[in-house]
């Protein structure tokens, strides 16, 4: 099981946990290892709206976002920045989330929808919308 930063472990300061313009606290109330204990599905992103390489990782967030309106009662949407050391990853040398390499991940962003078995029933790389992980997502809640 992965632990994942969360509102806690940040000591509520969302600078810390992610580099979007306008955070949804929603994505960090639970770390990975707890969400997928909980029995429902997980969302979960990894990107880093503010470093992105290929300047998607800002509306892949958006996206996540609208998602987690319309189903965070019925799934875990949880963020995780690709960068250590928000707000300023530099004066980290640039080095990689825990998470980001216990998933053997090297560029971003990727988003997972992780049934509530633990098991991974979807996964993207790069750009999706918001209809094609719905699709998927609405599986996953349904399994």
């Amino acid at each position: 099981m992965v632990e994942t930063p969360t509102l806690a472990s940040g000591k509520n300061e969302l600078s810390k946990l992610t580099s979007a313009a306008k955070p949804v606290s929603a994505f960090y109330e639970l770390s990975l290892d707890k969400a997928l204990a909980s029995g429902k599905p997980t969302v979960l992103l990894f990107a880093t709206p503010a470093f992105c390489q290929t300047r998607f990782c800002g509306p892949m967030y958006e996206v996540s976002g609208e998602l987690h309106r319309r189903y965070g009662g019925k799934a875990n949407f949880i963020h995780v920045e690709v960068f250590t050391g928000l707000p300023n990853p530099a004066e980290n040398n640039w080095q990689t989330a825990p998470a980001m390499q216990a998933f053997g991940l090297r560029t971003e962003p990727w988003l997972f929808i992780i049934r509530r078995d633990g098991v991974i029933a979807y996964r993207v790389e790069g750009l999706f919308t918001a209809d094609e992980v719905e699709s998927h997502l609405q599986v996953a809640l349904n399994r």
